[in-house]
Protein backbone atom coordinates (compact mmCIF):
# COMPACT_ATOMS: atom_id res chain seq x y z
CA UNK A 1 0.00 0.00 0.00
CA UNK A 2 1.54 3.27 -1.06
CA UNK A 3 0.58 6.78 -0.12
CA UNK A 4 -0.07 8.43 -3.43
CA UNK A 5 -0.25 12.18 -3.34
CA UNK A 6 -1.64 14.25 -6.20
CA UNK A 7 0.90 16.24 -8.11
CA UNK A 8 1.07 19.95 -7.20
CA UNK A 9 -0.29 20.88 -10.62
CA UNK A 10 -3.35 18.59 -10.34
CA UNK A 11 -6.56 20.48 -9.53
CA UNK A 12 -8.04 19.78 -6.13
CA UNK A 13 -11.54 18.29 -5.93
CA UNK A 14 -14.24 20.92 -5.55
CA UNK A 15 -14.91 20.23 -1.88
CA UNK A 16 -11.22 20.52 -1.04
CA UNK A 17 -10.55 23.65 -3.06
CA UNK A 18 -13.26 25.80 -1.47
CA UNK A 19 -12.62 27.66 1.72
CA UNK A 20 -15.59 26.75 3.93
CA UNK A 21 -15.17 29.82 6.13
CA UNK A 22 -15.56 32.21 3.21
CA UNK A 23 -18.57 30.39 1.71
CA UNK A 24 -20.90 29.38 4.59
CA UNK A 25 -24.04 29.14 2.45
CA UNK A 26 -22.71 26.88 -0.29
CA UNK A 27 -24.71 23.87 0.91
CA UNK A 28 -27.95 25.87 0.83
CA UNK A 29 -27.44 26.88 -2.80
CA UNK A 30 -26.36 23.48 -4.07
CA UNK A 31 -28.83 21.72 -6.39
CA UNK A 32 -30.14 18.52 -4.85
CA UNK A 33 -32.65 15.88 -5.86
CA UNK A 34 -36.01 16.05 -4.13
CA UNK A 35 -35.17 12.95 -2.11
CA UNK A 36 -31.77 14.18 -0.93
CA UNK A 37 -33.21 17.60 -0.06
CA UNK A 38 -35.97 15.97 2.00
CA UNK A 39 -33.39 13.84 3.83
CA UNK A 40 -31.12 16.83 4.46
CA UNK A 41 -33.97 18.86 5.97
CA UNK A 42 -35.62 15.99 7.83
CA UNK A 43 -38.85 16.38 5.85
CA UNK A 44 -41.02 13.63 4.38
CA UNK A 45 -40.18 13.08 0.70
CA UNK A 46 -43.81 13.33 -0.39
CA UNK A 47 -44.11 16.85 1.07
CA UNK A 48 -41.10 18.11 -0.88
CA UNK A 49 -42.39 16.33 -3.99
CA UNK A 50 -45.84 17.88 -3.57
CA UNK A 51 -44.42 21.38 -3.06
CA UNK A 52 -42.37 21.00 -6.24
CA UNK A 53 -45.36 19.70 -8.22
CA UNK A 54 -47.51 22.62 -7.06
CA UNK A 55 -44.71 25.04 -7.96
CA UNK A 56 -44.42 26.26 -4.39
CA UNK A 57 -40.63 25.94 -4.71
CA UNK A 58 -38.65 26.42 -7.92
CA UNK A 59 -37.32 23.27 -9.57
CA UNK A 60 -34.47 22.84 -12.01
CA UNK A 61 -33.77 20.20 -14.66
CA UNK A 62 -30.31 19.57 -16.01
CA UNK A 63 -30.97 17.76 -19.27
CA UNK A 64 -32.78 14.81 -17.75
CA UNK A 65 -36.24 14.35 -16.31
CA UNK A 66 -35.03 14.43 -12.71
CA UNK A 67 -36.01 17.53 -10.76
CA UNK A 68 -33.60 19.41 -8.54
CA UNK A 69 -34.22 21.99 -5.82
CA UNK A 70 -32.12 24.28 -3.65
CA UNK A 71 -32.34 23.95 0.13
CA UNK A 72 -32.49 27.75 0.38
CA UNK A 73 -35.72 27.80 -1.67
CA UNK A 74 -37.38 25.18 0.52
CA UNK A 75 -36.31 26.90 3.74
CA UNK A 76 -37.51 30.29 2.56
CA UNK A 77 -40.87 28.74 1.66
CA UNK A 78 -41.11 27.15 5.10
CA UNK A 79 -40.32 30.45 6.81
CA UNK A 80 -43.04 32.20 4.83
CA UNK A 81 -45.73 29.59 5.48
CA UNK A 82 -48.32 29.94 8.20
CA UNK A 83 -48.91 27.18 10.81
Amino acid sequence: MTNERPSPSAPLPLQMSRNKASDPFSELDKLMTLKSAAEALGLPYHKVQRAAARKLVPTYSLGDTRKYVRLRDILSRLEGSTP
